[in-house]
């Protein structure tokens, strides 16, 4: 129905009065896009972005000077449903048109300091809350103001880490999927085939000591429509992190034998925003692109339970070509790491409605 940024809309409400030290509690209120879903469920780094950018606003309203996200930890109870439930029929006996969902959003101080500031979230459909997040709020843009010295590990220092991405955006082959993901209109992803070669059984990049292999690697380009005017901003950073493929999808097929069209709900993720978001007019970055790097390692019981650890990264901006130092000019804007599970796709069509 709307750009991300649209589809990221929350609007204050007011606040409530409650017992302990941390009494107040503001109260925010949105409608779930239908579009940004994954089969039928809203995908979760799109609700996390939900409650991130009530806290947002939220900041704003308090005149807190820690503006800027620094950390976030949520935990997924429920599914968040993206229509409500309607029982009306129409004429011919069948469902009358969906009625998307609404939620409201709890936002409350927990804890104000002099570099940080602790806030605690909820996201509430009905009676039921979905989402539990505990929030660090900051400022990524300045630098420690004490008198002790700051030790940084950041280019150009030989040490630093840099993109994990080996191929420049203009090289990389677009990517098509057969997801069920009805967001895929606003975006397109372009693959690291470096970096998914490595998956291979029989690739000779990979040690045969088990020790020494790092995990199955996943890499992109993901690249936001030109409907986003005002670019990216940090509360689509959830959503981004969490578009990746998942484990299970990485898999070399001969491992994956038996595994059907599948779900993988999130039930905890964690993000730590490391940079801010480049400033509008900084040609060196795209203003609508990120790369994103992913790596996992364990899949088990129970429900097919795995990990995945992901980077988002800024892209080279319009100006940059292959075969330059633009690996080396990239910055990380997040780091966030998940624990998912793995469900045959049909359950996640029953959990659509209220």
């Amino acid at each position: 129905m709307a750009p991300l940024g649209e589809a990221l809309h929350v609007v204050y409400l007011g606040d409530r009065e409650g017992a302990g030290a941390s009494s107040k509690t503001s109260v925010y209120r949105g409608t779930v896009d239908s579009e940004w879903v994954i089969g039928a469920v809203p995908q979760g780094g799109y609700v996390l972005g939900l409650i991130l950018e009530s806290c947002i606003h939220y900041q704003q309203r308090m005149r807190n000077e820690h503006l800027d996200p620094i950390h976030i930890s949520a935990h997924y109870l429920r599914s968040t449903a993206a229509f409500a439930s309607n029982d009306a029929k129409d004429g011919n006996g069948s469902e009358s048109e969906k009625v998307p969902a609404t939620f409201e959003v709890t936002v409350r101080t927990v804890k104000v300091g002099k570099g940080f500031t602790n806030l605690a979230a909820e996201l509430v459909q009905g009676d039921n809350v979905n989402v539990m997040a505990h929030l660090i709020f900051g400022n990524l843009s300045t630098t420690n103001s004490t008198t002790v010295p700051t030790v940084t590990l950041l280019p150009p220092s030989p040490n630093a880490h840099i993109i994990p991405l080996q191929t420049h955006p203009l090289d990389a082959p677009e990517y098509i999927t057969n997801r069920p993901a009805r967001f895929l209109k606003y975006t397109e992803m372009f693959e690291d085939d470096v970096i998914v070669s490595r998956n291979k059984n029989d690739n000779n990049t990979r040690s045969e000591c088990l020790n020494e292999r790092p995990g199955l690697e996943w890499g992109a380009w993901l690249k936001m429509p030109r409907e986003e005017k005002d670019g990216l901003r940090s509360s689509m950073i959830p959503f981004l992190a969490d578009s990746f493929k998942n484990l299970p999808q990485i898999l070399p097929k001969e491992e994956r034998k038996g595994l059907g069209a599948s779900w993988f709900p999130t039930m905890q993720l964690s993000i730590e925003f490391k940079a801010p978001l480049p400033r509008r007019g900084d040609r060196r970055y795209s203003a609508n692109t990120v790369g994103l790097y992913s790596i996992g390692r364990f899949m088990q019981d129970p429900s097919g339970r795995h990990d995945s650890y992901v980077e988002v990264w800024t892209a080279p901006g319009d100006a940059s070509k292959p075969g330059s130092n633009w690996r080396e000019e990239q910055r990380c804007l997040a780091i966030s790491s998940q624990m998912a599970l793995t469900i045959p796709l049909e359950a996640n069509f029953k959990r659509s409605k209220l």
